[in-house]
């Protein structure tokens, strides 16, 4: 029997330093990372690899976060992390299909562990 695979994890910002930031750490933890900067382009993402875990970030410009999250919801019941600088900003409507939220600012060991314990879900 061989070692586990390592989980895939998607990464949506339109910001690229964040999702550098954020894929350079997870790799770093051994994490395999993908990274999108719209809707659009991680619905292409999730139509072409399957993903254990979703981080997203709340404001995407142009976008509306609860269409991105039905719309992938509709592609995966992978675990959806939303990052936030405004937790307070996110009505009940929009927690509707999220697994959590991560305040920014945050430090890795607080990403770090959210998403060990959304791995840790079972069906995940």
């Amino acid at each position: 029997m061989g070692l586990p695979l390592p989980k895939t994890i998607l990464v949506i910002d339109d910001d690229p330093a964040v999702t550098d930031i954020i894929t350079y750490f997870l790799a770093e933890k051994g994490f395999n990372t993908v990274s999108a900067q719209s809707g659009l382009e991680a619905l292409r993402c999730i139509d072409n690899q399957n993903f254990d875990l979703i981080i997203m970030d709340f404001y995407l410009k142009l976008e509306v976060f609860r269409e991105n999250v039905a719309k992938i919801r509709l592609k995966t019941n992978a675990p959806l992390i939303s990052i936030t600088g405004d937790p307070g900003g996110m009505s009940a409507t929009d927690r509707n299909g999220i697994n959590a939220v991560l305040e920014k600012p945050f430090n890795s060991s607080e990403l770090l562990t959210i998403i060990e314990s959304q791995l840790r879900v079972p069906g995940h």
